[in-house]
């Protein structure tokens, strides 16, 4: 299971569907308060794909609370903003929005395989 989380509807479907069409079990989530509800409730999430900007709870936080209660989940962060700050410290890839369907399914399956060997320049990983 996938959990999709964005603040903007037109995205969340978006990338839900995508990845509802490669095969994936998707559920969504709104924020990041309304993801750890749904992580609480569905303990079969294997990764979430985290907007960074958001509303309530931003994907930095939401990523610091997975790590502590659910250290095996994996994390794949989007964003459209591309201000170093908003990169720093990330616990996982980082996509740059806009994406093509096939760079996400590409690096959700990498991600889910335990690497992401060549995906392609879309995905950025800031220096440890």
């Amino acid at each position: 299971m996938i959990l999709v989380v964005d603040d903007n509807d037109a995205v969340r479907r978006l990338t839900s569907r995508v990845l509802a069409d490669d095969g994936y079990a998707v559920m969504t989530a709104a924020d990041g308060v309304e993801a750890l509800a749904m992580l609480d409730d569905s303990p079969g999430i294997a990764a979430v794909v985290t907007d960074l900007k958001m509303p309530r709870m931003d994907g930095h936080e939401l990523a610091l609370r997975i790590a502590a209660r659910w250290p095996g989940v994996r994390m794949l962060f989007m964003t459209g903003h591309p201000e170093a700050s908003l990169m720093a410290g990330l616990p996982g890839p980082l996509m740059m929005k806009p994406y093509t369907p096939d760079a996400l399914t590409a690096t959700v399956r990498a991600l889910l395989n335990g690497g992401l060997g060549d995906i392609g320049p879309v995905v950025r990983r800031e220096p440890a």
